[in-house]
């Protein structure tokens, strides 16, 4: 009589490891950078030189109008403030008649983001 072959034992199996995908590191620093750049822009399409976006770039309008006609004469301007300086224009805006303040380009979103 033939007698039955050995079955395998069901050994458990070690993992197979699986290749991960390399991500070039430049690319990543990239992919930082630019999701810094769209926390710090405030939906603005404004982007600062290397040097200046460490400062905080604000759209400012004192609102004025012509008395005769009401035609608007004011225009909006950009401004940039060092942060310690936009600290105080802050508190100050409204006293100093500033109707229109916009944040195009927050330095402090921006290092946030990088890090």
């Amino acid at each position: 009589m033939k007698s039955k072959p050995a079955e395998p034992k069901n050994e458990p199996k070690a993992p197979e490891k699986v290749a991960e995908p390399k991500v070039d590191e430049n690319k990543q620093k990239q992919l930082k950078e630019s999701a810094a750049i769209q926390a710090a822009q405030n939906g603005s399409t404004l982007l600062p030189e290397g040097k200046e976006r460490g400062f905080f770039h604000v759209k400012l309008e004192k609102t004025l109008f012509d008395k005769d006609t009401g035609k608007k004469l004011s225009k909006p301007y950009v401004q940039i403030f060092r942060p310690k300086d936009w600290l105080n224009f802050q508190a100050n805006a409204k006293a100093l008649g500033f109707t229109t303040v916009e944040v195009k380009w927050d330095p402090e979103k921006y290092l946030a983001a990088l890090k």
